[in-house]
């Protein structure tokens, strides 16, 4: 089954910043997932699977927790974070299912 979860309203600095997703199944499987060009597998330092772009849109799709037929269901984790260097900016996110 597919699901996408969609960061949107995303209203930041001109700094460029890198946005990831990151997800864990609450089945204690590891997540299957495809990340959308140009975005690129990543994984957190907890050691869950996603997906980081430094595009201003991340939708992470055809997430799966299991074999066919079983449910998906799990936590998503989003991060931004500066691309290069490290500093403070202002930015607001909104996301939706």
């Amino acid at each position: 089954m597919a699901y996408s979860i969609n960061p949107q309203d995303f209203d930041g600095s001109l700094t460029p910043v890198r946005m990831c997703q990151f997800f864990d199944c609450d089945n204690d499987a590891v997540a299957s997932l495809d990340c959308p060009a140009p975005s690129e597998a990543a994984i957190s330092p907890d050691g869950q699977p996603g997906c980081c772009s430094n595009e201003f849109v991340l939708s992470v799709t055809d997430i799966s927790c299991g074999g066919v037929g079983e449910a998906t269901s799990g936590q998503v984790y989003i991060r931004v974070d500066m691309q290069e260097g490290d500093g403070c900016v202002y930015y607001d996110l909104g996301f939706h299912c």
